[in-house]
């Protein structure tokens, strides 16, 4: 092969141009990808870091430096911009914004929420039972009562002549997510 078929592109011969003010070319890009994920699977099911081929624990791609440098390295609100951006270029082409499936009107299909809905804090969560609001009084630590809705709570407050300052308000969920009495 004659030096005419080839050119220098930085520290790189290509036989083609590199495309995207990119500095290789796309059939180089594509074989340096396979190495790596290669590479990466055999450190990973050896127990090795990937970056640095020292031994993990609990079955982690990575030691804990290089986890750590990780953290340090990654930036929370550029993480948070490429996941909405994900995120909401999936539901636009109604995708599963989790895995890709098909879905119709919701932004992840039955399994992926199952998933995500019985992961999520209990906040999060539907309540399966009624709600529950105590009322305590602060000086005597006596249990006024146990409500359903804010409005009995307040009632109850009220009828006991006590202001909101002098009473502990319990909640087995949060108060926003109580409906409207």
């Amino acid at each position: 092969m004659g030096r005419n078929e080839w050119e220098v592109y930085g520290r790189y011969q290509h036989r083609r141009r590199p495309e995207d003010n990119r500095s290789v070319c796309k059939p180089c890009r594509e074989a340096r990808r396979a190495l790596d994920r290669r590479r990466y699977a055999a450190r990973k099911a050896a127990g090795r870091c990937v970056r640095c081929t020292q031994p993990t624990v609990g079955g982690l791609s990575r030691c804990g430096r290089c986890l750590a440098l990780e953290k340090e390295r990654v930036s929370t609100e550029r993480e948070s911009a490429v996941n909405k951006k994900r995120y909401f270029g999936r539901r636009a082409k109604g995708l599963c914004v989790d895995c890709k499936a098909p879905v119709r009107g919701t932004a992840r299909c039955p399994r992926c929420a199952y998933r995500s809905n019985s992961r999520a804090p209990e906040r999060h969560l539907v309540s399966m039972w009624p709600p529950q609001i105590a009322v305590i009084e602060l000086e005597t630590g006596d249990e006024l009562g146990v409500f359903e809705t804010e409005s009995e709570a307040a009632a109850c407050i009220a009828f006991a002549r006590l202001r909101p300052d002098q009473v502990e308000i319990r909640s087995n969920v949060p108060l926003m997510v109580l409906p409207p009495a």
